[in-house]
């Protein structure tokens, strides 16, 4: 038998306000304002960094020992014969999982490596359920398995103009990123954005000018369309989204 270890927390000064706000009343976001982030998202962030997770149901932060280990529960949780990848999706049914840290309290490096491993044996993120299921074992790209993007006309339009333009960018060496890595003398330029999280299939209807740009360009440059098209999605957002929100998920 084994137990989930957690670390102590760390009570610093700004995690003393944060309590001490939770306490009067303030909700997350209003605090998260208050303290200069740009949503509450790094406000987790940084108490996760403390050892700290947020509790849906009470509305507030607590000691992750207390969220995550047995004692904390009132109860004991028998690993023994359970796996770790059954571990992993048995958290992520919990309020308020974060996969950071759950990915801390099951032994992985980070969030990035769990989801590694869980794709090694036979799992997938499943969006809806926001937890991992068993992987389909069909191919994903055949039109029975492929899931359709639903959005209207206009929205599509803007998008595809977004890819098209970044494709022209990245063409001409113009922009720059967040973890770019250089691949050969043509794309060297070319900005390569990490982002945080698992893959899913995803597919869209394209208009064949598009689709045959983006699969030229990919066998000139050696880069994979979906790289191509992450690059255009993520300019996208950082352009007519929310660039705080899509920040924080970029190493």
């Amino acid at each position: 038998m084994a137990l989930i270890e957690c670390k102590e927390p760390v009570f610093d000064r700004k995690v003393n306000k944060v309590l001490e706000l939770l306490e009067e009343g303030k909700d997350k976001e209003t605090i998260a304002e208050d303290l200069g982030y740009t949503n509450p998202i790094s406000l987790d962030n940084y108490m996760r960094r403390r050892n700290f997770a947020w509790e849906s149901r009470q509305k507030k932060y607590v000691p992750a020992s207390e969220k995550y280990s047995a004692q904390g529960r009132n109860n004991i949780l028998k690993l023994k014969g359970i796996s770790k990848a059954a571990l992993v999706i048995s958290l992520f049914t919990e309020d308020g999982a974060d996969p950071r840290d759950i990915a801390e309290q099951t032994g992985f490096v980070s969030h990035n490596d769990m989801a590694v491993y869980m794709k090694r044996k036979g799992y997938e993120w499943d969006t809806k359920k926001a937890n991992y299921v068993k992987a389909n074992t069909e191919d994903e790209y055949s039109e029975t398995n492929t899931s359709q993007i639903n959005v209207g006309s206009e929205a599509m339009e803007e998008i595809l103009r977004e890819i098209l333009q970044g494709i022209n960018d990245l063409k001409g060496g113009k922009k720059k990123g967040k973890g770019k890595k250089e691949i050969g003398e043509e794309a060297s330029e070319i900005p390569r954005y990490i982002v945080n999280g698992s893959y899913g299939t995803k597919a869209v209807r394209m208009n064949s000018v598009l689709d045959h740009m983006i699969t030229a360009f990919s066998k000139e440059t050696y880069i994979s369309q979906r790289e191509i098209v992450e690059v255009a999605i993520v300019e996208f957002f950082l352009k007519y989204g929310k660039p705080g929100l899509i920040q924080e998920f970029l190493e």
